[in-house]
């Protein structure tokens, strides 16, 4: 499935649209490839974004795509490998 973007926004002025394309298909997002299952998201208490079947992407990740940040760009510490 094509053209799947995500719209937020945060509580910082940050908003915007997140592809997330490449994931449909992949793994737990398999569930994805049905585009009601996709448009069933919601905020769970921890403030992420889900799906049925605890399918969910963190606050942090979509920032991150959002932004084009790594997140070394935060903490020297942490790096991607």
């Amino acid at each position: 499935m094509k053209g799947i973007k995500f719209g937020f926004g945060l509580m910082t002025t940050q908003q915007g649209l997140v592809a997330l394309d490449d994931l449909v298909g992949r793994s737990v997002f398999k569930i994805w490839s049905d585009r009601r299952v996709f448009e069933s998201v919601r905020i769970n208490d921890a403030g992420a974004v889900e799906w049925p079947g605890n399918v969910d992407l963190c606050a942090d990740a979509l920032y991150l795509r959002l932004t084009g940040k790594q997140p070394e760009d935060f903490n020297q510490n942490v790096r991607v490998l």
